[in-house]
């Protein structure tokens, strides 16, 4: 029996709650729901809810609009102080660490894609936790949101929309020496450019268990769509 993926039984469950329509939702709504779901930490609030009524529709919103077309696009929007991409340098956690965010690519350049509304994915999701000048600038409060167009063409990127695309890279890239199942991202910089995960990625992927011969593991922490570059790539 296959699971549902985590993040989707809880988005279903916070429509279901919130006694949100599907159907008077835009594509924006709804990612700004599966965005706010997915940077929720602990218990959920309210009456619990059963997920199925929703299910369905949730899925076939999914591979339907904005959810469907392809990403990254073009035009990428990052939080920086000068418009130009900053230097990438990965480095690989310490052996011992257990921080979620040491699971990510330390040292990558992030952005994220365009909504419909012409709005980026990450300023509407860090608009919903907090201004996207205080969380996504971090401790430089003159980082702005600024937009390049990349040369997708010249990009080698290993996208995820299914928690198989991440088992590809925790079986090929093992990191060594880590305590349990993670990437070595610095190895994966070698045949990839970039690692993109989708709106779909997210809700399919993020919090799903994967079973190694190490042990199990999961893509956390990632809670946006968002591509983490981990060469400089082309702009144009």
């Amino acid at each position: 029996m296959v699971e549902t993926p985590p993040l989707f039984s809880a988005v279903c469950r916070a429509l279901v709650r919130a006694g949100l329509p599907l159907v008077e939702l835009s594509d924006v709504d709804l990612f700004e729901v599966i965005a706010a779901t997915a940077e929720w930490v602990g218990p959920e609030a309210g009456p619990e809810v059963d997920p199925r009524p929703v299910a369905e529709e949730f899925e076939n919103r999914l591979s339907g609009g904005w959810f469907a077309e392809p990403t990254p696009g073009e035009e990428q929007a990052h939080f920086s102080v000068a418009p130009e991409p900053p230097r990438v340098a990965l480095v690989r956690p310490e052996p011992g660490s257990t921080k979620v965010f040491d699971d990510k690519p330390l040292g990558a350049w992030w952005t994220s894609s365009r909504l419909p509304d012409g709005t980026s994915c990450w300023s509407r999701s860090e608009s919903l936790v907090g201004t996207p000048e205080t969380r996504a600038a971090g401790e430089f409060p003159q980082r702005r949101e600024q937009w390049v167009t990349v040369d997708l063409a010249a990009a080698r990127i290993h996208r995820i929309e299914r928690a198989a695309d991440f088992a590809v890279l925790l079986a090929d890239y093992p990191l060594a020496g880590s305590g349990f199942p993670r990437v070595d991202w610095l190895a994966v910089a070698e045949d990839f450019d970039a690692v993109h995960l989708s709106a779909r990625g997210l809700v399919y992927t993020q919090d799903v268990p994967i079973a190694t011969d190490r042990g199990t593991s999961a893509l956390r922490g990632w809670n946006c769509e968002s591509t983490a570059w981990l060469t400089a790539p082309r702009l144009r």
